[in-house]
Parts: structure tokens; sequence; C-alpha cells
């Protein structure tokens, strides 16, 4: 397994990944039942998995097994009271 940075979005009814290195492509996310129903839209995670590459070697799906860490996705800056 590896590390799979990137934001999710739900498009469809089905999750997809803008992983990191990716040129702002997304790709297909594909996982456990158990994994996808904690994902949230517009989100930056770190999962543990691997992509799925054509002959190429062009990313085209991303296989995630568990969720690492959950970051929140924003441009916005904080601003403190």
């Amino acid at each position: 397994m590896n590390e799979i940075m990137g934001t999710t979005f739900l498009e469809n009814g089905k999750w997809l990944l803008r992983h990191e290195g990716g040129a702002g492509n997304k790709v297909p996310l594909l996982g456990p039942n158990e994994v996808l129903v904690q994902l949230k839209h517009g989100q930056a995670q770190i999962f543990e998995g691997s992509y799925g590459r054509d002959h190429r070697g062009v990313v085209i799906a991303a296989h995630v097994a568990s969720i690492k860490t959950f970051e929140k996705a924003s441009t916005d800056p904080v601003q403190s009271p």
C-alpha cells in the first residue's frame, strides 16, 4: 500500500479524487463501503491505497483501503476572533 493524497468530490453519485500530481484531473475513487461513507465532498485527505494505471502509466483510478487523515480543504484564511 502507498500513501494517496488528494481532494474528494461527489459527482453524480460517484466519488472522485483530484490526486496530488494529477494536473487537476479527477479519477474514480474506489474502496470498501465502510471507507467511502466517511468521505466528504471537497475535503483534502490522505489514504492508504494504490493507483490503477493504464498501459502508458497514466492514473485511471484510485483504490483506497483506509483513510489516514482528514484535512479541511479551503483557500479561505483562518481568522481568529
